[in-house]
């Protein structure tokens, strides 16, 4: 594949070093993309972030750079989602299939998964085995189920407990039966902002003493 769209290995020199990452740092010059799932039927699950504004202008608050909204598709040439994944230093993102195109992403970058409940870790799995610096999952924000009704808890946490365990240590946070993470894996969201704040700030920690 990484032939095939003319790059030769997944981690090249091109791609954010230990030294540009530090510099990026102190500059406040980090490069957060945020990705935007296309919009499909309203039936497919297309977890959209509902208060994308919100979120776009949470992360500037991050960086001199200028916040970039990024998605991907099947039509699209594998050479331009690879463009798109060694683009960045921070995605954050739902879950989903485009995330198997952190195989041509540089180490020293990370990933913020934002999600109602933690659903599937494959995806942190894969970012281990291939080196990348940090994965974390950014748990508890407001479902908004197709086609366009909230979830009916208004106070979606409580919901969980009972049902559900929150894991702060490994950075899982709400992990719940397999059953119930299929109910809101489709689902949009209304990104709770302050959890995502601390979420990027433990990102930037992560990426910025690295080594």
């Amino acid at each position: 594949i990484l032939e095939t769209v003319g790059i030769q290995g997944p981690h090249l020199t091109d791609g954010p070093d230990l030294p540009r990452i530090r510099e990026r740092c102190n500059d406040r010059r980090m490069r957060i993309h945020i990705f935007q799932r296309k919009q499909g039927d309203g039936r497919s699950g297309d977890r959209a972030f509902r208060n994308l504004a919100d979120v776009v202008l949470l992360a500037q608050n991050f960086t001199e750079e200028r916040i970039q909204v990024v998605t991907t598709d099947g039509g699209m040439h594998p050479r331009e989602q690879a463009g798109i994944f060694r683009g960045f230093d921070i995605l954050i993102t739902p879950h989903g299939s485009h995330l198997m195109n952190m195989l041509f992403q540089p180490p020293y970058t990370g990933i913020i998964e934002v999600a109602p409940i933690d659903h599937d870790p494959v995806f942190s799995k894969g970012a281990r085995q291939l080196g990348i610096q940090s994965y974390r999952f950014s748990t508890g924000h407001q479902p908004a189920c197709p086609p366009d009704t909230m979830a009916p808890e208004p106070l979606f946490e409580e919901s969980l407990e009972g049902n559900c365990t929150y894991d702060s240590e490994d950075g899982l946070g709400w992990t719940c039966p397999r059953a119930l993470s299929f109910q809101y894996v489709v689902c949009d969201m209304v990104v709770d902002i302050e959890k995502l704040r601390n979420h990027i700030v433990q990102t930037l920690k992560d990426l910025c003493t690295a080594g």
